[in-house]
């Protein structure tokens, strides 16, 4: 079973899909980087109110693991985790190159 609520009846969920299809390609593209940024941000204010004393680091990584959880297997999530922190930690030690 879906984890997403589906309770638009039949004829707006069509009408919708017939706007959405009238548009360009690239207008569809657009729209669909912008729900993206949209919903981006969306888990960050959220995890930002859960968590509220977490740094810019553990936000980055929390938000990470909300949005691909069931895109890896654990094992894969704790790799790519521990090397966003990684990254984070040089950047963050690392003085700027002149």
């Amino acid at each position: 079973m879906s984890r997403f609520i589906h309770d638009t009846p039949e004829h707006i969920l069509q009408k919708q899909f017939e706007i959405i299809y009238a548009k360009s390609p690239q207008e569809r593209m657009k729209m669909a980087f912008e729900m993206a940024a949209l919903m981006r941000k969306m888990v960050e204010n959220r995890v930002k109110r859960t968590y509220p004393t977490y740094s810019p680091t553990q936000i980055k990584i929390k938000v990470f693991e909300e949005m691909y959880q069931d895109d890896f297997t654990e094992e894969k999530m704790k790799q790519i985790t521990e090397a966003m922190l990684n990254y984070e930690q040089g950047k963050e030690s690392e003085p700027p190159q002149i």
